[in-house]
C-alpha cells in the first residue's frame, strides 16, 4: 500500500498488507517488486530530480472510465498532473509535512510542456488540471511554463491549486494570457485571530486584493473555507461566512473541520481533549461537529461522526442490497 494514509495512520492498516510504503514509491516499489525488502514500512530519500521520472502510463488511464470534465473548464478531456511534491508552509491543519517534510521537489517548466504536448498529440487532451499543494509557489518556473504555452501557441485551457501569498497582478495577468481559466485557492478564515492560529501566514486584506484580480482579470475562482476550528467563535465564524459572501468566488466551499493523523492541530485536538470521537481511521471530530454538518452540510448523514463500526458495517450491507435489489430490503420476521 501506498500514498497519504501510509504516512498520516500507518497504524490502521490491516495486518494482511506486507508492505506500507511511505512518501515517494518509484523506487520503493521497484525494490519490493525485485524482492529487495524485507521490512514491512518502507521509506525511501526524497527524489530531487522529477524531470528523471518517465510519464506517468497515460496508455493505461485514458482507457479507464475516469470523469474527463472539469466544471470550471469549458473543454474536454482534461487531465490532471501532479508537477510538484511538498510543502514549506507550516498550516497547523494541514498533514502534507507528514507525508514529504519541508522539501519542495517539481518539475521543470519544459519537463511540464514536455507531457502536456504528448498528452495533446496521443490523447486530445484540451486542457490540464494542476492537482498539487502549491503549483504557483517557484514564481520563476510558472512564468517559463507561461511563456513555453504561448511561444509553442499551445492551445490548452488549465487550472491550479495555489496559495494567496504566491500570486501578483503580474503574475496573473501572464497566467490568464497564457490559458489558466482558474485558481483553486485555501482561504479557510474570515478572521484574521483564526488564520494566525492556523498559521496560514496569509492576511484578510491579501485574499480580499488577490480575488479582486482575478475578477478583473478573468479567471475564475474557488474558494475553501473551514469552520468548526479548535478555539474558533462564533462571531469568528461568522466573520468567514460574510467573507465567502464577500468575495464572490464562482464557487465555494465551507468545510467542517475534522482533524487529520499527524497534523500539528490534531495534536492539539487530543491534548486538549477537545474532541467527541475518533473513528476506525484515526480522524478526530471535534464537540459539536454533527450541529455543524447540520447548519453547513444540509444534515448530510455522511458527513456526520461515523457510528459504531458494527452500524457501519450494517449500513455498507443496506447500501450493497439497495444497489442490488434497487429498494429496500424487506424486514425479516
Amino acid at each position: 500500500m501506498g500514498g497519504p494514509h501510509t504516512s498520516a495512520a500507518p497504524e490502521t492498516i490491516p495486518a494482511f498488507v506486507d508492505h506500507i510504503v511511505q512518501g515517494e514509491g518509484e523506487t520503493a516499489v521497484l525494490e519490493i517488486a525485485r524482492g529487495r525488502v524485507n521490512e514491512r514500512i518502507v521509506k525511501k530519500e526524497r527524489r530531487t530530480n522529477l524531470d528523471a521520472l518517465p510519464f506517468q502510463p497515460w496508455d493505461i488511464f485514458a482507457q479507464m472510465p475516469y470523469d474527463f470534465s472539469c466544471q470550471w473548464l469549458s473543454v474536454k478531456p482534461i487531465f490532471t498532473l501532479n508537477t510538484s511534491r511538498g510543502c514549506p508552509f507550516n498550516c497547523t491543519f494541514c498533514s502534507v509535512g507528514s507525508i514529504w517534510g519541508k522539501l519542495y521537489t517539481y518539475y521543470s517548466a519544459e519537463r511540464i510542456i514536455s507531457e502536456i504536448d504528448y498528452l495533446v498529440k496521443t490523447f486530445g487532451a484540451k486542457g490540464i488540471y494542476f492537482r498539487e499543494d502549491n503549483f504557483t509557489l517557484k514564481k520563476e518556473r510558472v512564468i517559463s511554463f507561461c511563456e513555453l504555452l504561448l511561444r509553442k501557441n499551445m492551445p490548452i485551457q488549465w487550472m491550479c491549486e495555489t496559495r494567496i501569498d504566491t500570486l501578483d497582478e503580474n503574475l496573473l495577468t501572464l497566467m490568464r494570457r497564457a490559458g489558466c481559466e482558474a485558481l483553486y485557492i485555501g482561504v479557510e478564515s474570515g478572521s484574521q485571530r483564526v488564520l494566525d492560529f492556523l498559521k496560514k501566514g496569509i492576511r484578510v486584506e491579501q485574499v480580499e486584493n488577490i480575488f479582486r484580480l482575478c475578477h478583473t482579470i478573468g479567471i475564475k475562482t474557488c474558494a475553501s473555507f473551514i469552520v468548526g476550528i479548535p478555539t474558533e467563535t462564533e462571531a469568528e465564524r461568522a466573520e468567514t461566512i460574510a467573507l465567502s459572501k464577500r468575495l464572490q468566488p464562482t464557487t465555494s466551499w465551507i468545510n467542517v473541520f475534522v482533524g487529520i493523523p499527524r497534523s500539528p492541530l490534531y495534536e492539539y485536538v487530543l491534548k486538549n481533549h477537545l474532541y467527541e470521537d475518533i473513528d476506525t481511521c484515526g480522524l478526530v471530530y471535534l464537540k459539536g461537529h454533527n450541529q455543524l454538518v447540520d447548519q453547513f452540510y444540509r444534515g448530510d448523514p455522511k458527513r456526520k461522526i461515523p457510528g459504531h463500526p458494527a452500524d457501519q458495517i450494517k449500513t455498507a450491507l443496506k447500501n450493497f442490497l439497495l444497489s442490488v435489489c434497487g429498494k429496500q430490503p424487506k424486514r425479516a420476521h
